[in-house]
């Protein structure tokens, strides 16, 4: 029998002050191995392909799912984590087509992760970054998904995974994804095999950084908040923007541009992708 765990996640850092849930296991009825998918990521839009199944949506997102034909935790399955794609604005990994059952049945342990969209996923600001001791802000998204990692790698054992045989893959937005994480120094030792399933042109061409005119993170972080009503700067722009409600932020996001899609913060990313290939300062992972 296939058994379907969901899992809270404690995030690794947070942007508008949440609270989100400490990692634990939910009861999961034993009868049928499932339990019902917790809400997905506060996003600005909806695809068709994801709005089938669990359509709750919230700010305490940070859940994944795992997957498991293991009838204890001695199996030493190989894991595959899935980070499903959506522009980085919209999808979640409680999604039907994402149901891991299919490749659990074929011998592994899958894991189907959340991780912040839109604006509250990669929204870099000015004040953000002075306030963070990495002096970085903007790639809360790709955090997330090194959250999920540093979980797999603590727990999977307990579901009959190898912590040591850690495959991550992703379609489109998550497939670029799993692109930078091989390029993170955040991922070292967490990952072991990589596959990315039609990645998005970042993954190669990504260039936009903190800061560098107009089009920078910092530059369309002014102007998001600018859009929804924050002119103040500094901690006074923080806390008027951590008062305002995720859908005025994400209807915001719709209307007037969406701060979506990881960049190079320094820290998460340290430069342009494609250099950190080209100098072999990456994971080198197969």
């Amino acid at each position: 029998m296939i058994k379907q765990f969901v899992l809270a996640l404690l995030s690794v850092l947070s942007v508008l002050g949440w609270q989100v849930s400490a990692a634990q296991i939910l009861e999961v009825d034993t009868a049928s191995g499932k339990y019902q998918g917790l809400p997905s990521p506060v996003v600005s839009d909806v695809y068709s392909v994801y709005a089938r199944g669990n359509l709750d949506r919230s700010e305490d997102c940070l859940t994944l799912n795992v997957f498991t034909a293991a009838v204890d935790d001695s199996a030493g399955l190989p894991v595959m984590v899935w980070f499903h794609g959506g522009s980085n604005t919209a999808g979640h990994g409680g999604a039907q087509i994402f149901d891991g059952s299919n490749l659990a049945a074929r011998g592994a342990v899958v894991v189907t992760a959340n991780y912040r969209l839109g604006p509250l996923g990669f929204l870099a600001h000015p004040a953000l970054t002075a306030e963070s001791e990495q002096a970085a802000s903007g790639n809360y998204g790709l955090l997330d998904q090194v959250a999920a990692l540093q979980w797999v790698r603590k727990n999977i054992a307990r579901f009959g995974g190898d912590p040591t045989r850690v495959t991550i893959f992703g379609q489109s937005a998550g497939g670029e994804d799993v692109c930078l994480l091989m390029a993170s120094p955040l991922t070292t030792g967490l990952i072991h095999r990589v596959i990315g399933q039609s990645p998005s042109g970042g993954c190669v061409r990504l260039e936009r950084g903190l800061e560098g005119g107009a089009d920078s993170a910092h530059a369309r972080g002014v102007r998001f908040l600018e859009a929804l009503g924050i002119k103040d700067s500094g901690s006074a722009a923080l806390a008027a923007m951590r008062e305002l409600s995720p859908e005025e932020i994400t209807a915001t996001a719709s209307s007037e541009g969406n701060p979506n899609g990881p960049i190079i913060d320094g820290w998460v990313l340290p430069d342009a992708p494609a250099r950190l290939f080209a100098r072999g300062e990456y994971n080198r992972v197969p």
